[in-house]
């Protein structure tokens, strides 16, 4: 072996080390939110490929970036909640449902690096939206709420055959009228993935902070937490305590810390109120006084959440002061439903078309079960049982309560007369 070779080998070993002991550690539990990238079938032994939601910070250094890629495998298929399971039976799909349990092995980065992960089975995988705040509408006629519900619907139906992956949407919506079809894990689920050791990642993988100039940030800050208690308007109080902490650092214009990883955000309930009978929906609101920096400094400010992160069947609206509340729900299905039921009796004779439009009740098994039995009737009664699912579903049944589990991704919006005074204690 030449003197060379020796020398380049000798120079190698010294690069690992360094690289091996230069790292910095992810602490063994922490929670990195994924999501799936793409749809794939739902079995034993599948390749899943997900994308990390959110970056993650060790001493308010960047060491995941959003959008990192994760390869694991579906390693267990484990039967549905009950509920989920009863409610697709009620409407016509009778598919034995099941979550997966995912291992997550390894995660790659945008230039190409692979680093084994040392990571728990995930499971409980959702579909995540971030539902923002909005100031609140001004009350509208029936009829315009009516429109407001039709027009809606008909955007979400062109955006189904218009958006990106177009394919697997359709495939998404042909599978939801079938009786039995294959199952998906669909794009846009979300998992927790739990490290069960500690991650070393390169110095070389590790970057600065984002400066706040860098962010928009102008008069106003907006901080990204994670609240670490349960809240749900169907147990909290009026005055119950309630904390977050700040998960990603923020700088100002000149790149100094502001609020580091870490500061605790503390606030409060101010206002309870559990869901009751007829449908009627649960309310909460709460917001944020003080600012403790991890170093015990105390700020008082003024914070209220601006965005929540939380699944999206939970469908719930934010006001700019705090208050969240389930949205209204569509009153314009039901009526089209009834109304579609009542047309197919009034007939004189059965048409294809009305009956197939008037049996939209079961899916797939109520437009041929009335087709075949070639009777208004039998199309009619399926239609009566949609839209009696759906009267009894949003104005009989017992209203949806306002609840977040901890670790629910927030954003929370400082009072600007505070912004300038926002800064850790000078050591």
């Amino acid at each position: 072996m030449s003197i060379k070779l020796k020398l380049a080998l000798v120079v190698l070993g010294v690069f690992v080390s360094a690289q091996a002991v230069f790292a910095v550690e992810v602490k063994r539990g922490e929670l990195i939110a994924v999501q799936v990238d793409r749809d794939s079938g739902m079995k034993v032994g599948q390749t899943v490929r997900a994308r990390t939601v959110y970056p993650v910070y060790v001493d308010n250094r960047l060491v995941i970036p959003r959008g990192a890629a994760l390869v694991g495998t579906i390693t267990a298929l484990k039967p549905a909640a009950k509920k989920t399971r009863l409610n697709a039976k009620l409407g016509g799909d009778f598919t034995p449902l099941h979550t997966p349990q995912i291992q997550f092995d390894r995660i790659i980065f945008s230039d190409g690096t692979t680093l084994p992960l040392p990571a728990r089975p995930a499971t409980g995988g959702v579909e995540v939206v971030r539902f923002q705040a909005a100031n609140s509408s001004a009350h509208h006629s029936l009829a315009k709420t009516l429109w407001a519900d039709a027009m809606g619907r008909g955007k979400e139906t062109v955006h189904t055959f218009t958006a990106p992956g177009k394919k697997d949407r359709l495939r998404r919506a042909f599978y939801s009228e079938l009786p039995y079809h294959p199952e998906l894990l669909t794009e846009g689920t979300q998992f927790s993935v739990e490290l069960a050791k500690p991650l070393d990642v390169p110095m070389m993988r590790v970057a600065p902070a984002e400066p706040a100039a860098k962010k928009g940030v102008d008069s106003s800050v907006t901080l990204a937490a994670e609240l670490l208690d349960d809240i749900s308007s169907k147990r909290a109080v009026r005055g119950t305590k309630i904390t977050a902490v700040v998960m990603e650092p923020l700088f100002n214009r000149d790149e100094q810390l502001q609020v580091p990883q870490g500061t605790l955000l503390l606030g409060e309930i101010t206002q309870a109120k559990p869901a009751g009978k007829w449908g009627k929906g649960g309310e909460l609101r709460f917001s944020f006084r003080e600012l403790q920096f991890p170093a015990g400094f105390v700020q008082k400010v003024h914070g209220a959440p601006v965005s929540i992160d939380s699944a999206q069947n939970s469908n719930v609206e934010l006001d700019a002061e705090g208050g969240v509340k389930p949205a209204p729900k569509g009153i314009a299905a039901p009526i089209l439903m009834g109304l579609l039921a009542t047309s197919a009796v009034q007939e004189d004779e059965a048409s294809g078309l009305s009956t197939a439009g008037a049996s939209n009740g079961f899916a797939l098994i109520g437009r041929g079960l009335a087709l075949a039995a070639k009777s208004q009737y039998v199309g009619a009664a399926f239609g009566f049982y949609g839209t009696g699912r759906a009267v009894y579903s949003r104005w009989i049944a017992h209203g949806d309560d306002v609840a977040f589990p901890k670790h629910t991704r927030i954003e929370v919006a400082i009072d600007p007369d505070r912004v300038n005074t926002l800064k850790p204690p000078v050591k």
